[in-house]
């Protein structure tokens, strides 16, 4: 079994015209196909041929394998590459949520810390109003104490009443100032208090 030197064709040895290109068969041409000395044009064409047709069942398949693999290693890598880029932007999405998360949280703490602060500043405002209070109606009782020790408190002792007019009315405007500061806060007092120990003595005369 020969090939034909044109179309390199399966021809039978005897043949002399080729069945597939229709053209004469030259044997003696055909038999120096395969001559390191002869070196034509159609004989390395024909002998290209002829090898390529002799390997095809080899060559085919190992060009098919390796054009799959890589079509298939080009497909991989995109859909690698898609999903990567989408795995990636899932991340960002939930790295963003949280950031969104920690903000609020971090807002809500700041703010309740900032409520409990102004909470605590008040209630220091308080006691610290209440303790002045409490040093003035302090005050006003060892003022008139002393005055019940040291002296007669009468009608017609003026100068003492004025005395203690004076020192008493000073204390009493004290106090209202800071009985008018706490009705600014929550305050909310169980009972009036009053610094005035002899009310007939704070009288104008």
């Amino acid at each position: 079994m020969n090939y034909c030197p044109y179309c390199s064709a399966t021809i039978h040895k005897k043949s002399d015209v080729c069945p597939e290109c229709k053209k004469v068969i030259d044997h003696e041409l055909l038999g120096n196909l395969y001559s390191e000395s002869d070196d034509s044009a159609i004989n390395r064409q024909a002998k290209r041929k002829i090898w390529f047709k002799e390997r095809a069942l080899i060559i085919i398949p190992a060009l098919t394998l390796i054009i799959g693999f890589v079509a298939g290693a080009i497909l991989m890598f995109g859909y690698l590459q898609i999903a990567f880029q989408n795995e990636r932007e899932d991340y960002e999405t939930q790295i963003g949520d949280l950031n969104t998360i920690i903000s609020q949280n971090k807002a809500a703490a700041q703010s309740s810390s900032q409520e409990l602060q102004n909470v605590v500043d008040q209630k220091d405002q308080i006691i610290g109003i209440l303790s002045e209070q409490l040093d003035l109606m302090g005050r006003a009782v060892n003022f008139t104490n002393r005055m019940d020790r040291n002296s007669t408190i009468t009608t017609t002792s003026t100068a003492e009443a004025d005395f203690y007019r004076r020192n008493i009315l000073y204390l009493r405007n004290q106090f209202d100032q800071q009985a008018e500061a706490l009705t600014e806060t929550e305050y909310e007092a169980r009972r009036a208090y009053s610094v005035i120990t002899l009310p007939s003595l704070t009288e104008q005369p």
